[in-house]
Parts: structure tokens; sequence; C-alpha cells
């Protein structure tokens, strides 16, 4: 049986990618055969090739249902209006209270009540991968795709990845309020991160070992951080690895000998450290200003990819996330919204 056509509501959970925009029709797989519903409550949603498979309450009976999404495109004027499913899944800005991609999500159906988006987490890597294997739409990056990521997508998509930067943001250096340092360089940090610095008392503060926290390593930050400021050796075997920011912020925040690393957005009770290139550079924050203009030296870009040129709705979808209002959510959840006027490129990395 055909869905009627309208939007059916999902629940969002954390994710690290944009998955795949489709237009559906669902068959309700019941006992005693097909049943129609209407507004079913989703439970549980996957997805293996061109079907969607979910658990669903169909209200009007209260009966427990199993759902079978067939995936296709409208043909010709005729079709009827059917809900557009989109999966988002991608890296540590997409899921959570701090998380731009989630508010994306949530703002847009409020305005397009015929679009569900679905927002899945687990790191940058996680979402690539699934924009590799054809299980997501929209990755969610906080990393450049790698030259080796990009060919399997063309590899296994037969279309190139399109990158699209979508927000701004500062990798900060948390340490505990009560922490008597005030600033670090990036060699510095280098330093801390691979245990050659193991004592705060080499940086001025006690005699206490130093607590490392670190992203795990599918995480789009923890390479970013690998690469600019470790360039590309090994972490510390002493670093505690956390699944997200918020995360290692909680440990920070608890730790009076932690440091740790992560996204502007999620810098609250800590103290966040002016950082400098060089023992000759300027030491900055990571204010909106500093890193727009690409002087704070761990600015980063924000990133969705899409196997091939977006189209239909997933286009409109990506320009509203481009437009004021999408931007205006960046502000919000605590990123920096892409610059109106060109300015010089932010590291990008490999």
């Amino acid at each position: 049986m055909s869905a009627p056509g309208r939007g059916v509501p999902l629940a969002l959970a954390a994710l690290s990618a944009l998955a795949v925009l489709a237009t559906v029709a669902a068959t309700v797989l019941a006992q005693g055969g097909p049943l129609r519903y209407r507004d079913p409550v989703f439970q549980r949603v996957e997805r293996t090739n061109d079907l969607v498979y979910g658990q669903a309450t169909d209200i009007p009976t209260g009966q427990p249902v199993e759902l079978r999404l067939d995936l296709y495109q409208p043909q010709g004027d005729t079709e009827p209006a059917r809900p557009v499913l989109v999966f988002i899944h991608g890296g540590g800005f997409v899921g959570g209270d701090k998380a731009s991609g989630q508010r994306w999500a949530e703002d847009y159906m409020k305005t397009h009540p015929d679009v569900i988006l679905q927002v899945t987490g687990g790191g940058s890597g996680t979402g690539i991968a699934a924009l590799v294997n054809g299980s997501a739409d929209v990755a969610e990056a906080s990393r450049p795709m790698k030259d080796k990521e990009k060919k399997e997508v063309k590899a296994k998509r037969g279309a190139e990845a399109i990158e699209i930067p979508t927000a701004l943001d500062g990798i900060a250096i948390y340490v505990n309020e009560k922490n008597p340092l005030t600033k670090v360089t990036t060699a510095q940090l280098k330093s801390i991160f691979q245990s050659e610095t193991a004592n705060w008392k080499a940086l001025g503060g006690s005699n206490a070992e130093i607590i490392l926290y670190s992203r795990e390593n599918n995480s789009g930050t923890y390479a970013y951080f690998k690469e600019h400021v470790l360039k590309e050796e090994d972490y510390s075997v002493q670093c505690q690895t956390l699944p997200g920011t918020a995360a290692i912020i909680n440990a920070v925040a608890k730790d009076p000998n932690g440091i740790g690393y992560g996204g502007i957005g999620y810098a609250k009770g800590v103290k966040v450290l002016p950082v400098a290139a060089s023992d000759t550079s300027e030491f900055l924050e990571p204010t909106e200003a500093n890193v727009t203009s690409r002087t704070y030296p761990l600015a980063r870009y924000l990133y969705w990819y899409t196997a091939g040129a977006p189209k239909g709705d997933l286009k409109k979808l990506i320009d509203w996330v481009l437009s004021d209002a999408g931007q205006k959510v960046v502000s919000e959840v605590g990123y920096y919204p892409l610059p109106k006027k060109p300015v010089a490129p932010v590291n990008k990395g490999k």
C-alpha cells in the first residue's frame, strides 16, 4: 500500500554523516497481509541497498507493525506527493546539544513537513564510509575527505565526491579552570600530546603528571589535530580516548591535571588557552574574527560531502543550510557561520 503524501515523524539520533535522500512508498507488513496506516511512529530504521526497513506503531490501531520502504523516484507529474527521506551521518558536530547537524534537521523539518531527516552519529570517518557504501547521501565531516576516500566514492558510487563547506570552527585547547597555564604554542602541544612534556612543572605549573584526553581515531577532529599539531606523528600511548568532545570537556572540567581539545562550540566549564603557531607568533583565542581571518592556527571548515552534485530536494536542503537561516543555526550552536565575503582559505589538510 502506498503511504499518504505527508511527512513521517522520525526520532533523531546523534549522527556523523548525511545519508540517503530518496522518495518513498511504504508497504506495511503485518499479520494477515498488508495494512493501510496513517502517521506511524518509527522506533527503528535500517537501510539495505534500495530498501529501508523499520519497526513502527500504527497510530489509529496502536498495533506494532514492520515496515518495508521501497525507494524510488516519482515518474512524471501524475505521481502523488510522497514524503522525502534523508539520512544524515557524520562527524562530532552532527549530534548532541551542540550539533549543527541535528539543529539543521529539526528546523528544516518544521518548514518542510514532507521531508524526513534521519540523523545518526559516529565520527567523520564513519560518515564518509557510509557515503562510500551508499547508505548515506551526505557525509558530515569535521575534516577534509582524503584522496583515497574520494577515489572510493568514485569507484563505488560512480560519481565524484562533492565538498561543501557548511561552517567554520576553531579547534580549542581545554584545560581545567584551576590550571595556571595561560597560553600554549603548537610545538608545546605536540610535545604534550606525545608525552615528551609529561609534567605540568615544565610549563610553569604544579609538580603533577599531565593527563591527556583525546578523541577516538575515527574522529575528524582527531585526524586534524594529528596532521596540524603532531605533524602526522603518533599520539602518546598515555592518551585517554573518549567518544566525543562533550566527554572530553566533562573529563577536563573534573580533572585539575587534564588537557584536551575539540570544537569551540563545546567549550563550557573549562579554560580555553590562546594558541600561537610558533614562539614568535601572537597568541590568539579561537574567536570568530580570528578563525574567519585564518589568524588562529587551528581554524578549519566543517563539511558536507555528497556523491555527485546535489539535485532536487537534497539541493534545496543544502541551499537552506547555506542560507542566512541555516547559518543562523551555526551561530546558535556555538560554531561560526561562513563569511559573506571571500577570505584566505583555512587549513584544509591533504
